[in-house]
């Protein structure tokens, strides 16, 4: 197997770890190589020979993760068209769609995240994708607050409470006590726009057309 391929193999059975580790609640710590080696079918030996030490193939998992998360995002708002509500809807609905939100890799971003041996390397390769995503969030905020007349929104204010909505049900979504399904979370998020901003979605999408001061359209 070409060594991309098996790298991505033996990262696929770290996710799977990593998975199987936060179900149990089970830290970061408890993953082993011999773990992540059963799990891809390969010897610990070529594990370290792709990886080096247990903190790079942690790293590479991070990588895959974080750029399959700001791929998708980027792909579900480009696709949506130019009309900012039609792009946040996206940008939000992608959040809980494949193949950012399944059962596997929440539960691997909850094993990651709750140590900081998961945090800080995510931290170092994603700082400027966060930002740039979270920017664009609050332009689009602005945008529709411009549009629709929201004299009562900030944009700054409202951004940092859609983002902070959406980190805590992709928690919630991992929570045993409290389950909370990809349905229910999704339609959280998304009815969370037609509360912000009632002019331009309804519980079910975007207006075709901006609403009024009076309702009217």
């Amino acid at each position: 197997m070409p060594a991309r391929e098996r790298m991505d193999q033996i990262i696929e059975a770290v996710i799977d770890v990593l998975a199987a580790y936060g179900a149990n609640g089970q830290g970061l710590e408890s993953l082993t190589i011999a773990d992540v080696a059963r799990a891809a079918g390969v010897s610990p030996a070529l594990v370290m020979l792709h990886f080096k030490s247990k903190d790079g193939l942690l790293e590479d998992t991070l990588r895959t993760l974080g750029s399959d998360y700001f791929r998708a995002l980027d792909d579900a708002r480009e696709s949506a068209g130019p009309r900012p509500a039609d792009r946040l809807w996206a940008l939000v609905e992608a959040e809980f769609t494949e193949p950012v939100c399944t059962p596997r890799k929440l539960a691997a971003w909850r094993a990651l995240w709750t140590a900081s041996a998961g945090r800080q390397p995510y931290i170092r390769q994603f700082k400027a994708e966060t930002v740039a995503a979270y920017n664009t969030l609050i332009e689009l905020c602005r945008a529709l607050i411009e549009e629709g007349a929201y004299e009562d929104r900030d944009a700054r204010t409202v951004a940092r409470l859609i983002d902070s909505s959406l980190a805590g049900l992709w928690i919630d979504l991992t929570d045993l006590t409290l389950p909370l399904t990809l349905n229910e979370a999704r339609r959280i998020a998304l009815a969370q726009l037609a509360m912000f901003f009632p002019r331009h979605f309804t519980t079910r999408g975007p207006r075709r057309q901006i609403l009024g001061t009076d309702g009217a359209a």
